[in-house]
């Protein structure tokens, strides 16, 4: 494995990773990296709104996720094409109620 790939997709899962390091990430070219950033927990909320405009379905699924999204990024996701981030959103402890029962009843 190429370990110029393997480096950044880990440091941007890391936990111990700082903020900053992680807005830097955000911005990295492999869709793998953007993703570990927007799962990370430290991933500050102005980071994981500029990662919902990623083309990438995987790292916006990451986004809708993080419990450091903000809620109105996360009522933005809600209205995503793709059903997995809506139902990411949906899981999201920070949605809020009225939110998930529109999801919930025009998902399942």
């Amino acid at each position: 494995m190429n370990e110029n790939l393997t480096k950044p997709k880990s440091v941007a899962g890391s936990p111990s990773t700082p903020a900053n390091t992680l807005a830097e990430l955000a911005k990295d070219s492999n869709n793998k990296v953007r993703r570990n950033v927007a799962d990370n927990p430290n991933t500050p909320a102005n980071v994981l709104v500029e990662l919902t405009k990623d083309d990438d379905n995987y790292t916006r699924r990451s986004v809708a996720c993080n419990p450091n999204t903000p809620v109105d990024t996360l009522m933005e996701l809600a209205k995503d094409s793709n059903e997995h981030i809506r139902r990411n959103v949906a899981d999201n402890p920070n949605t809020p109620a009225k939110c998930k029962k529109q999801l919930f009843s025009a998902n399942y």
